[in-house]
C-alpha cells in the first residue's frame, strides 16, 4: 500500500495507530458521557409520565377505564425502568451501535484508494473490533 500511495510504511503504520487511539477516545466519551446523559434523559421521560399516569389514577374524576389504563401504563413504565437499569437489553445495542459507526468512519476507504486498490478496498483490512460480542 504504501508504495502504491508512495508514502513511508511508517507514516501508514504511525497513521492507523492515531486512528485506532482516535477510536479508542471516541468510544471512552461514549461510554463515560454520552451514555449516562441518554440515559438520564430517558428516566427523566419515564418518571413525567408515571407522574402523569398517577395523576390519573388519584384523580377525583377519573373514570375506572382511565385509572386502569393509568396503571397498566404505571406498570408498564416500572417494568422498563427496571429493565433499562438492570439489563443490558437497550445500553449493549446503543454500545454496539456506536462502535459499528466508529468503525465505518475508521475503516471508510477514501476515493484514493478505492482508485489504488479497487472498490474491495476496505473488506481486507483485519478489523478486531468486529469480533466484540455485547
Amino acid at each position: 500500500m504504501s508504495k502504491a500511495l508512495n508514502i513511508p510504511r511508517s507514516t501508514i503504520g504511525s497513521d492507523i495507530r492515531i486512528m485506532r487511539q482516535q477510536a479508542k477516545t471516541n468510544i471512552k466519551t461514549f461510554v463515560e458521557e454520552r451514555l449516562p446523559w441518554e440515559l438520564e434523559s430517558l428516566m427523566v421521560r419515564v418518571k413525567k409520565v408515571l407522574k402523569k399516569a398517577w395523576d390519573v389514577v388519584n384523580g377525583e374524576h377519573s373514570s375506572e377505564k382511565a385509572v386502569a389504563n393509568a396503571l397498566h401504563i404505571v406498570m408498564d413504565c416500572y417494568a422498563f425502568k427496571r429493565q433499562l437499569l438492570m439489563d443490558s437489553t437497550y445500553i449493549a445495542p446503543a454500545v454496539r451501535d456506536f462502535i459499528e459507526e466508529q468503525q465505518r468512519e475508521l475503516y471508510l476507504p477514501s476515493p484514493q484508494s478505492q482508485r489504488v486498490f479497487g472498490s474491495d478496498a476496505s473488506s481486507t483490512i483485519d478489523d478486531p473490533l468486529s469480533q466484540a460480542k455485547f
